[in-house]
Protein backbone atom coordinates (compact mmCIF):
# COMPACT_ATOMS: atom_id res chain seq x y z
CA UNK A 1 0.00 0.00 0.00
CA UNK A 2 1.24 3.23 -0.74
CA UNK A 3 0.42 5.60 2.21
CA UNK A 4 0.34 9.68 1.59
CA UNK A 5 1.65 10.05 4.51
CA UNK A 6 4.23 7.78 6.99
CA UNK A 7 5.24 9.62 10.59
CA UNK A 8 8.32 8.18 12.25
CA UNK A 9 8.53 8.48 15.58
CA UNK A 10 5.00 7.98 18.48
CA UNK A 11 5.75 10.86 20.64
CA UNK A 12 4.42 14.07 21.45
CA UNK A 13 5.10 15.73 18.33
CA UNK A 14 4.68 12.44 15.63
CA UNK A 15 1.49 11.91 17.40
CA UNK A 16 0.37 15.48 16.93
CA UNK A 17 1.59 15.12 13.27
CA UNK A 18 -0.01 11.91 12.58
CA UNK A 19 -3.70 13.11 14.07
CA UNK A 20 -3.25 16.40 12.01
CA UNK A 21 -2.51 14.55 8.96
CA UNK A 22 -5.48 11.80 9.29
CA UNK A 23 -7.85 14.72 10.02
CA UNK A 24 -6.96 15.51 6.48
CA UNK A 25 -9.03 12.32 5.31
CA UNK A 26 -5.13 10.79 4.50
CA UNK A 27 -3.74 7.62 4.58
CA UNK A 28 -1.69 8.03 7.57
CA UNK A 29 0.99 5.64 9.00
CA UNK A 30 2.45 6.21 12.66
CA UNK A 31 5.77 4.16 13.04
CA UNK A 32 7.62 3.83 16.74
CA UNK A 33 10.28 1.68 17.66
CA UNK A 34 9.50 0.97 21.41
CA UNK A 35 6.54 -1.44 21.98
CA UNK A 36 4.13 2.03 22.56
CA UNK A 37 3.55 5.53 21.82
CA UNK A 38 3.67 8.57 24.01
CA UNK A 39 6.04 6.78 27.04
CA UNK A 40 7.66 10.02 27.30
CA UNK A 41 4.93 12.10 27.47
CA UNK A 42 4.03 10.02 30.44
CA UNK A 43 7.07 11.22 32.39
CA UNK A 44 6.36 15.11 31.42
CA UNK A 45 6.04 17.45 34.42
CA UNK A 46 6.48 15.02 36.78
CA UNK A 47 3.54 13.10 35.65
CA UNK A 48 1.11 16.15 35.63
CA UNK A 49 2.12 16.97 31.65
CA UNK A 50 1.90 21.22 32.17
CA UNK A 51 1.47 20.71 28.01
CA UNK A 52 1.84 24.50 27.21
CA UNK A 53 2.24 27.81 29.23
CA UNK A 54 0.24 30.73 29.29
CA UNK A 55 2.99 33.11 28.39
CA UNK A 56 4.65 31.61 24.97
CA UNK A 57 7.73 34.11 23.55
CA UNK A 58 11.04 33.07 21.61
CA UNK A 59 12.57 34.33 23.95
CA UNK A 60 11.69 31.10 26.71
CA UNK A 61 13.91 29.31 23.75
CA UNK A 62 17.18 28.35 22.18
CA UNK A 63 17.47 27.82 18.33
CA UNK A 64 19.50 29.04 15.22
CA UNK A 65 16.38 30.42 13.36
CA UNK A 66 14.56 32.83 15.51
CA UNK A 67 12.63 34.48 13.41
CA UNK A 68 10.80 31.14 12.34
CA UNK A 69 10.75 30.57 15.59
CA UNK A 70 9.15 33.28 16.27
CA UNK A 71 6.62 33.52 13.24
CA UNK A 72 5.36 29.99 14.34
CA UNK A 73 4.78 31.22 17.76
CA UNK A 74 3.02 33.75 17.00
CA UNK A 75 0.54 31.67 15.20
CA UNK A 76 -0.09 28.97 17.03
CA UNK A 77 -0.40 30.74 20.23
CA UNK A 78 -0.74 29.18 23.99
CA UNK A 79 -4.64 29.62 23.87
CA UNK A 80 -4.78 28.33 20.45
CA UNK A 81 -3.45 24.89 22.03
CA UNK A 82 -5.15 25.30 24.75
CA UNK A 83 -8.56 25.20 22.64
CA UNK A 84 -7.00 22.67 20.50
CA UNK A 85 -7.11 20.21 23.39
CA UNK A 86 -10.38 21.23 24.23
CA UNK A 87 -11.57 20.18 20.96
CA UNK A 88 -10.12 16.99 21.38
CA UNK A 89 -11.97 16.83 24.74
CA UNK A 90 -9.73 17.42 27.04
CA UNK A 91 -10.31 20.03 30.14
CA UNK A 92 -7.44 22.44 31.11
CA UNK A 93 -5.81 24.03 34.33
CA UNK A 94 -3.66 27.35 34.78
CA UNK A 95 -1.73 27.00 37.79
CA UNK A 96 0.64 30.12 38.00
CA UNK A 97 1.10 30.03 34.29
CA UNK A 98 1.66 26.74 33.86
CA UNK A 99 -1.15 24.84 31.66
CA UNK A 100 -1.88 21.09 33.18
CA UNK A 101 -4.79 19.04 32.14
CA UNK A 102 -7.85 19.36 34.17
CA UNK A 103 -6.97 16.10 36.20
CA UNK A 104 -3.05 16.68 36.44
CA UNK A 105 -2.11 13.96 34.99
CA UNK A 106 0.10 12.93 31.47
CA UNK A 107 -2.19 10.06 30.81
CA UNK A 108 -5.22 12.07 30.07
CA UNK A 109 -3.10 13.82 27.66
CA UNK A 110 -2.24 10.68 26.02
CA UNK A 111 -5.35 9.01 25.83
CA UNK A 112 -6.94 11.93 24.48
CA UNK A 113 -4.08 11.40 21.70
CA UNK A 114 -4.64 8.25 20.95
CA UNK A 115 -8.28 8.31 20.99
CA UNK A 116 -7.90 10.85 18.19
CA UNK A 117 -5.56 8.55 16.14
CA UNK A 118 -7.97 5.65 16.59
CA UNK A 119 -11.41 8.04 15.12
CA UNK A 120 -8.94 9.50 12.11
CA UNK A 121 -8.37 5.83 11.36
CA UNK A 122 -4.37 6.80 11.45
CA UNK A 123 -2.53 3.29 11.53
CA UNK A 124 -0.16 2.76 14.40
CA UNK A 125 2.50 0.17 14.12
CA UNK A 126 5.06 -0.24 17.55
CA UNK A 127 8.15 -1.77 17.57
CA UNK A 128 9.20 -1.13 14.23
CA UNK A 129 12.79 1.07 14.28
CA UNK A 130 12.90 2.72 11.25
CA UNK A 131 16.59 2.85 9.82
CA UNK A 132 16.88 3.52 6.66
CA UNK A 133 14.70 6.52 4.58
CA UNK A 134 15.22 6.92 0.45
CA UNK A 135 13.33 8.91 -2.31
CA UNK A 136 12.61 7.26 -5.35
CA UNK A 137 10.34 9.31 -8.57
CA UNK A 138 8.66 11.57 -5.81
CA UNK A 139 8.02 7.87 -3.48
CA UNK A 140 9.42 7.51 -0.45
CA UNK A 141 10.82 4.21 0.74
CA UNK A 142 11.01 3.82 4.96
CA UNK A 143 12.52 0.62 5.54
CA UNK A 144 13.74 -1.19 9.06
CA UNK A 145 14.51 -5.19 9.82
CA UNK A 146 11.42 -7.25 8.31
CA UNK A 147 10.42 -4.12 7.15
CA UNK A 148 9.51 -1.57 4.29
CA UNK A 149 6.56 0.80 3.81
CA UNK A 150 5.99 3.66 0.83
CA UNK A 151 4.27 6.98 1.07
CA UNK A 152 4.19 10.64 -0.82
CA UNK A 153 5.60 12.31 2.12
CA UNK A 154 7.46 11.54 5.16
CA UNK A 155 7.20 13.69 8.70
CA UNK A 156 10.24 12.79 10.64
CA UNK A 157 9.62 12.83 15.05
CA UNK A 158 12.55 10.77 16.18
CA UNK A 159 12.60 13.16 18.85
CA UNK A 160 16.37 12.77 21.01
CA UNK A 161 18.09 10.43 23.34
CA UNK A 162 17.12 12.89 26.04
CA UNK A 163 15.89 10.90 28.82
CA UNK A 164 16.32 7.58 27.49
CA UNK A 165 13.35 7.31 26.19
CA UNK A 166 14.59 6.72 22.32
CA UNK A 167 14.22 3.22 21.35
CA UNK A 168 15.21 3.12 17.83
CA UNK A 169 19.13 1.58 16.79
CA UNK A 170 20.01 4.02 14.17
CA UNK A 171 21.10 7.32 15.24
CA UNK A 172 17.94 9.67 14.56
CA UNK A 173 19.78 12.32 12.92
CA UNK A 174 21.57 10.06 10.33
CA UNK A 175 18.08 9.53 9.11
CA UNK A 176 18.34 12.28 7.15
CA UNK A 177 22.08 12.86 6.68
CA UNK A 178 21.68 11.15 3.09
CA UNK A 179 19.67 13.90 2.27
CA UNK A 180 22.32 16.78 2.95
CA UNK A 181 20.85 17.55 6.30
CA UNK A 182 23.81 18.33 9.34
CA UNK A 183 23.52 18.14 13.12
CA UNK A 184 24.50 20.54 15.72
CA UNK A 185 26.86 19.67 18.39
CA UNK A 186 24.19 17.95 21.02
CA UNK A 187 24.11 18.85 24.58
CA UNK A 188 22.52 17.51 27.67
CA UNK A 189 19.81 20.48 28.93
CA UNK A 190 16.95 20.67 32.08
CA UNK A 191 18.99 18.69 33.90
CA UNK A 192 21.22 18.65 37.07
CA UNK A 193 24.59 19.50 37.83
CA UNK A 194 27.82 17.97 39.51
CA UNK A 195 30.07 19.86 41.34
CA UNK A 196 33.57 19.93 42.53
CA UNK A 197 33.53 20.10 46.08
CA UNK A 198 32.80 16.84 48.27
CA UNK A 199 30.59 18.45 50.81
CA UNK A 200 27.72 17.77 48.80
CA UNK A 201 27.37 14.70 50.29
CA UNK A 202 26.11 16.00 53.49
CA UNK A 203 23.38 18.00 51.71
CA UNK A 204 21.60 15.90 49.47
CA UNK A 205 17.73 16.05 49.81
CA UNK A 206 18.03 19.89 51.09
CA UNK A 207 15.83 22.04 49.24
CA UNK A 208 15.73 25.95 49.43
CA UNK A 209 14.41 28.77 47.37
CA UNK A 210 17.52 30.93 46.20
CA UNK A 211 18.75 32.57 43.45
CA UNK A 212 21.31 31.40 41.46
CA UNK A 213 23.51 33.59 39.43
CA UNK A 214 25.99 32.20 36.42
CA UNK A 215 29.06 32.98 35.40
CA UNK A 216 30.85 32.13 32.76
CA UNK A 217 35.16 32.23 32.72
CA UNK A 218 34.49 34.83 35.76
CA UNK A 219 31.95 36.75 33.54
CA UNK A 220 28.11 37.42 34.94
CA UNK A 221 25.76 35.85 32.56
CA UNK A 222 22.29 35.22 33.79
CA UNK A 223 20.00 34.45 36.94
CA UNK A 224 17.37 32.14 37.75
CA UNK A 225 14.94 32.24 40.96
CA UNK A 226 13.15 28.70 42.13
CA UNK A 227 13.56 26.16 44.56
CA UNK A 228 17.13 24.50 44.73
CA UNK A 229 17.58 20.94 45.28
CA UNK A 230 20.84 19.75 47.06
CA UNK A 231 21.89 16.13 45.40
CA UNK A 232 24.77 14.06 46.62
CA UNK A 233 27.09 15.32 43.90
CA UNK A 234 25.94 19.37 43.40
CA UNK A 235 22.62 21.01 42.47
CA UNK A 236 19.69 20.63 40.85
CA UNK A 237 15.52 22.12 40.69
CA UNK A 238 13.75 24.03 38.26
CA UNK A 239 16.14 26.86 38.26
CA UNK A 240 19.36 25.05 37.45
CA UNK A 241 17.51 23.07 34.67
CA UNK A 242 16.83 26.57 33.25
CA UNK A 243 20.92 27.35 33.02
CA UNK A 244 22.08 23.77 32.18
CA UNK A 245 21.84 23.57 29.25
CA UNK A 246 24.07 26.93 28.66
CA UNK A 247 26.06 25.24 31.22
CA UNK A 248 26.79 22.39 29.11
CA UNK A 249 28.11 24.15 26.21
CA UNK A 250 30.48 25.91 28.29
CA UNK A 251 31.57 23.10 29.70
CA UNK A 252 32.38 21.68 26.34
CA UNK A 253 34.15 24.50 25.35
CA UNK A 254 36.54 23.87 28.79
CA UNK A 255 35.38 27.30 30.07
CA UNK A 256 35.16 27.62 33.66
CA UNK A 257 31.46 27.02 35.04
CA UNK A 258 31.01 29.28 38.93
CA UNK A 259 27.24 29.33 40.33
CA UNK A 260 26.55 31.68 43.38
CA UNK A 261 23.74 30.75 45.07
CA UNK A 262 21.48 33.64 46.95
CA UNK A 263 19.83 31.96 49.70
CA UNK A 264 18.15 35.31 51.32
CA UNK A 265 17.69 37.32 48.30
CA UNK A 266 14.77 39.66 49.50
CA UNK A 267 16.59 40.15 52.71
CA UNK A 268 17.47 43.91 52.64
CA UNK A 269 19.22 43.82 55.33
CA UNK A 270 23.26 43.66 55.92
CA UNK A 271 25.23 40.91 57.22
CA UNK A 272 26.07 43.42 60.10
CA UNK A 273 22.27 44.84 60.93
CA UNK A 274 21.27 41.21 61.11
CA UNK A 275 24.39 39.99 63.21
CA UNK A 276 23.80 43.45 65.58
CA UNK A 277 20.10 42.59 65.76
CA UNK A 278 20.59 38.67 67.02
CA UNK A 279 23.20 39.25 69.56
CA UNK A 280 21.67 41.27 73.00
CA UNK A 281 18.66 38.48 72.34
CA UNK A 282 21.25 35.11 71.76
CA UNK A 283 24.22 36.25 73.16
CA UNK A 284 24.66 33.22 75.79
CA UNK A 285 23.62 30.77 73.03
CA UNK A 286 25.86 28.74 70.84
CA UNK A 287 26.92 29.66 67.16
CA UNK A 288 24.35 26.41 66.47
CA UNK A 289 21.90 28.03 67.92
CA UNK A 290 22.28 32.11 67.57
CA UNK A 291 21.53 30.72 63.54
CA UNK A 292 18.69 28.59 64.03
CA UNK A 293 15.64 29.55 61.77
CA UNK A 294 17.31 30.91 59.13
CA UNK A 295 17.85 27.79 56.54
CA UNK A 296 17.90 24.41 56.63
CA UNK A 297 19.73 23.50 59.71
CA UNK A 298 22.15 21.40 57.22
CA UNK A 299 23.22 24.42 55.28
CA UNK A 300 23.60 26.41 58.13
CA UNK A 301 26.21 23.81 59.62
CA UNK A 302 27.62 24.02 56.41
CA UNK A 303 27.99 27.61 56.36
CA UNK A 304 29.10 28.15 59.97
CA UNK A 305 32.06 25.85 59.19
CA UNK A 306 32.86 27.47 55.93
CA UNK A 307 33.28 30.80 58.28
CA UNK A 308 35.56 29.09 60.23
CA UNK A 309 33.43 28.91 63.05
CA UNK A 310 32.49 26.18 65.58
CA UNK A 311 28.89 25.45 66.21
CA UNK A 312 29.31 24.49 69.42
CA UNK A 313 30.95 27.33 70.54
CA UNK A 314 29.16 30.16 72.60
CA UNK A 315 28.87 33.36 70.11
CA UNK A 316 30.88 35.49 72.76
CA UNK A 317 33.74 33.61 71.96
CA UNK A 318 33.49 35.40 68.05
CA UNK A 319 33.39 39.14 67.06
CA UNK A 320 30.67 40.37 65.18
CA UNK A 321 32.78 40.35 61.83
CA UNK A 322 33.44 36.56 62.48
CA UNK A 323 29.72 36.12 62.92
CA UNK A 324 28.70 38.26 59.49
CA UNK A 325 30.56 35.73 57.50
CA UNK A 326 28.39 33.13 57.70
CA UNK A 327 25.18 35.76 56.70
CA UNK A 328 27.62 37.05 53.93
CA UNK A 329 27.88 33.25 52.72
CA UNK A 330 24.07 33.04 52.26
CA UNK A 331 23.99 35.60 49.99
CA UNK A 332 27.03 34.28 48.24
CA UNK A 333 27.43 31.10 48.41
CA UNK A 334 29.89 30.01 45.06
CA UNK A 335 30.49 26.08 43.53
CA UNK A 336 32.01 25.24 40.30
CA UNK A 337 30.33 22.96 37.89
CA UNK A 338 32.49 20.86 36.58
CA UNK A 339 29.91 17.84 35.03
CA UNK A 340 26.45 17.28 33.72
CA UNK A 341 23.96 14.50 34.20
CA UNK A 342 24.13 12.87 30.50
CA UNK A 343 21.97 12.69 27.84
CA UNK A 344 19.77 9.62 29.29
CA UNK A 345 18.83 11.61 32.49
CA UNK A 346 18.22 14.85 30.60
CA UNK A 347 14.68 15.91 30.05
CA UNK A 348 15.09 17.28 26.73
CA UNK A 349 18.39 17.60 24.28
CA UNK A 350 20.22 21.09 22.97
CA UNK A 351 21.12 20.94 19.32
CA UNK A 352 19.55 19.05 16.44
CA UNK A 353 19.10 19.26 12.91
CA UNK A 354 19.07 23.62 11.84
CA UNK A 355 16.12 25.19 11.86
CA UNK A 356 17.61 26.99 9.43
CA UNK A 357 17.45 23.95 6.92
CA UNK A 358 13.80 23.59 6.42
CA UNK A 359 11.47 25.93 4.98
CA UNK A 360 9.03 27.72 6.89
CA UNK A 361 6.23 24.89 6.61
CA UNK A 362 9.01 22.75 8.39
CA UNK A 363 9.93 21.05 4.79
CA UNK A 364 13.90 19.98 4.21
CA UNK A 365 15.29 22.75 2.06
CA UNK A 366 16.99 19.42 0.54
CA UNK A 367 14.47 16.98 -0.05
CA UNK A 368 10.47 18.05 -1.62
CA UNK A 369 7.88 15.96 1.15
CA UNK A 370 10.44 15.32 3.94
CA UNK A 371 9.39 16.78 7.08
CA UNK A 372 10.98 17.51 10.18
CA UNK A 373 9.05 18.31 13.84
CA UNK A 374 9.70 18.28 17.56
CA UNK A 375 13.05 17.59 19.74
CA UNK A 376 15.11 16.49 16.41
CA UNK A 377 15.07 19.99 15.58
CA UNK A 378 17.41 22.40 17.26
CA UNK A 379 14.79 24.34 19.51
CA UNK A 380 14.58 23.81 23.04
CA UNK A 381 12.78 25.49 25.66
CA UNK A 382 13.04 26.46 29.16
CA UNK A 383 10.85 23.93 32.21
CA UNK A 384 7.45 25.08 31.78
CA UNK A 385 5.14 23.52 29.04
CA UNK A 386 7.59 25.33 26.34
CA UNK A 387 9.05 22.34 25.05
CA UNK A 388 5.96 20.57 24.67
CA UNK A 389 4.36 24.00 23.35
CA UNK A 390 6.99 23.59 20.21
CA UNK A 391 6.20 19.79 19.75
CA UNK A 392 2.44 20.10 18.98
CA UNK A 393 3.12 23.22 17.24
CA UNK A 394 6.01 21.52 14.66
CA UNK A 395 4.02 18.48 14.65
CA UNK A 396 0.72 21.12 13.74
CA UNK A 397 2.78 22.44 11.05
CA UNK A 398 4.06 19.03 9.55
CA UNK A 399 0.78 17.77 9.39
CA UNK A 400 -1.26 20.29 7.80
CA UNK A 401 2.34 21.05 5.29
CA UNK A 402 2.58 17.25 4.42
CA UNK A 403 -1.01 17.17 3.57
CA UNK A 404 -1.16 19.87 1.24
CA UNK A 405 2.50 18.96 -0.27
CA UNK A 406 0.74 15.06 -1.37
CA UNK A 407 -2.56 17.34 -2.12
CA UNK A 408 -0.36 18.82 -4.96
CA UNK A 409 1.36 16.16 -6.27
Amino acid sequence: MLYDVIVIGGGASGMMAAITAAQQNKAVLLLEAADRIGRKLLATGNGRCNFTHSNISVDNYNTDNRKLLNTVLQKYTSESIIALFEDMGMMSKNLNDYIYPFSESASTVLDILRIRLQESNCVIKTECDVTKICENNHVFSVSGKNFCYESKAVIVATGSKAGGFYKGSQNMYQLVKPFGHSCTKLYPALTKCHCKEEFFKALAGVRSKANINLFIENNFYVSEFGEVQFTKTGISGIPVFQLSGKIAEALSEKKKVIVSIDFIPDCKKSSKEIVEERLPIMKTCTVEQFFTGILHKKLMSLFIKMAGLKEQETVSAYSPRQLQKVIELLHDFRTQIVDMEGMENAQVCRGGIPLSECTDHFMSNYQNGLFMCGELLNVDGVCGGYNLHFAWTSGIICGLSATEYVKNQ
